[in-house]
C-alpha cells in the first residue's frame, strides 16, 4: 500500500448512545472517536429484484492505518472533499489486520 493511495479522510465513529425525534424514534448518536486517511476500492456491485423494488448493492474495501478498539459495531464517515459532495457512510462488516499483528494497516 504506497502512502498515495490514502487521499480519502474517513472519521472512525461509534454509536454512544440514542436521541428521539419529532415521531418519538429512536435515533442513533455517532461520535467521532479517530480521523484516519484511507484509500478505498469498489469490489462489486450489483442490482436486485426485491418485493417490487429494485435493491442496488456496492461492496468496497477500506485500508486504513491501524487503529486499535475498531470493531463491526462501528462505522466509517467518509468526509465531503468539495463543496458538491456528500457525506458517505460505510458499515463495517470485519476489520482485518493486513499484516499479521504488526499493527500498520486494517482493512474494512
Amino acid at each position: 500500500m504506497s502512502i498515495g493511495d490514502m487521499r480519502h479522510r474517513f472519521e472512525l465513529q461509534q454509536e454512544t448512545g440514542t436521541t428521539q425525534n419529532s415521531f418519538g424514534e429512536k435515533i442513533p448518536v455517532w461520535t467521532t472517536q479517530a480521523i484516519r486517511w484511507g484509500a478505498i476500492d469498489t469490489d462489486s456491485g450489483q442490482e436486485l429484484f426485491d418485493g417490487n423494488q429494485v435493491k442496488a448493492y456496492v461492496s468496497h474495501t477500506i485500508t486504513l492505518r491501524y487503529y486499535q478498539g475498531l470493531t463491526p459495531k462501528w462505522r466509517l464517515r467518509l468526509a465531503p472533499i468539495r463543496l458538491e459532495d456528500s457525506e458517505r457512510f460505510f458499515n463495517i462488516e470485519a476489520v482485518l489486520d493486513m499484516d499479521n499483528n504488526k499493527r500498520r494497516w486494517l482493512s474494512v
